[in-house]
Formats: C-alpha cells, structure tokens, sequence
C-alpha cells in the first residue's frame, strides 16, 4: 500500500509504500518493509507485474515505470508521447498487462505496449471529468462525467484490442455533478436458463441533488 497526503488541486502526494507480508500460520498480514517513496508524482493506483512479483508498475502523467521494491530500483517501461496534463488519478491493465488505460482528470490514454501505439480516448470521445475505470477480459470501462463540454453520466466500454470502436453503455447528459463513483462487475446464475450473466454496478453520488445512485447493468 502507498501512504500520502492531499495537495491542493485534487492532487494526490505518495510519501511511503508500506509492504505486508500474509503469515501462513497466522493467517495475519505482518508488516514486512516500509520505506521512503521517492516518486511523489505517481498514481495512487498501483499493480503488481504478473512477470515478477516483487515488482510494481507506476503510473506518471510522462511514464508507466516498474519498482523493484527490494532493490529500490526503478526502470521506465513506455514513456508517453501523449504525456497527460496532470497527475493521474487511474491507470488499470488488461490482464495480460499488454494494454493499458491511464486516465487524469481530463485525459485518457490507452497504449498497445506491443505495438508501442497511444490512443488519446478524450479527444476522440471529447469527455472530461473522468470519475473510475474498469476492465474485464474483453474490454475497458470508463466513467465520465463530461461530454462535449455537458455534464451528464457517461459510461463507455470498447474493446481492448480494438480502441477505436468505443461504444456506450450510459449516455445521459443531465446538467449533474457526481463524484465517489465505483465500477464493479457481477457475475450471477440465472435460474431460468441456468447460465451466468454478467453486470456492471456503477454506483456515485450526485453532488447536487444529495442522492447516493446504484446501477446494475446487464452485460
């Protein structure tokens, strides 16, 4: 885990990574490492390489960088030729960590790291505002609260192989601010046909009319 502050601007400051280590006999998290982290620029939202587990994968507004949290080393991955304006507030992976989404408050950007090719989502989309993102196996999802400079709910999904064939699953311009907004998927049986069916819970808060909303999607 990292530790922080909050800087003005919405801005968020890593100081330490924390690292816990499960007790088998236990069956307890035990402090295992805390130190000084020297990327305070980094995104909050981290992931651990599924090619080496001591090591995590960082998001800048210039960079996607691993740390080797053992040695303290750190070595650039892709550097951005579409750098963000600000800091990132999110960045997740397909599951082969092969594509990437990383997002700031007025930026998308999804990267091929094969192919080494960026996709500038906001300018192809002309959202803002971005509030959460998700992925699954097939596709990324994205919540924004702007759209062709109107406030509204918009979620968009497209697949990760193929960025330009975004799509929406939400497209509501309704002249609202939200903010604490999660996505999660569900998985459930249906009983009638005895197949699983997936959904997407979007849930935020709708700053102007003080209402808590939950949303269940069908896949």
């Amino acid at each position: 885990m990292v530790l922080g502050r909050f800087l003005i601007k919405e801005e968020e400051e890593i100081t330490d990574l924390v690292i816990y280590k499960l007790n088998h006999t236990t069956g307890q998290f035990e402090l295992e490492k805390q130190s000084e982290f020297m990327f305070s620029d980094a995104c909050i939202q981290f992931e651990f390489s599924i090619d080496n587990n001591g090591q995590l994968l960082f998001f800048t507004k210039s960079e996607l960088f691993s740390f080797d949290y053992y040695m303290g080393i750190k070595k650039t991955v892709h550097k951005f030729e579409n750098e963000l304006d600000d800091q990132p507030n999110f960045g997740t992976f397909s599951f082969d960590q092969r594509k990437f989404i990383v997002t700031s408050s007025a930026d998308i950007l999804h990267v091929d790291l094969d192919s080494g090719i960026e996709t500038d989502l906001d300018d192809q989309e002309e959202i803002g505002q971005i509030e959460n993102i998700l992925c699954d196996d097939d596709h990324f999802y994205i919540m924004a609260n702007k759209k062709e400079g109107r406030l509204g709910y918009y979620l968009l999904y497209h697949p990760i192989d193929q960025p330009m064939n975004t799509d929406y699953l939400i497209r509501w311009g309704n002249k609202l601010d939200i903010g604490d907004c999660d996505l999660q998927l569900m998985e459930e049986k249906d009983y009638k046909t005895g197949k699983m069916e997936r959904s997407i819970v979007v849930s935020f808060k709708s700053i102007g009319i003080n209402t808590y909303n939950v949303l269940v999607i069908s896949l």
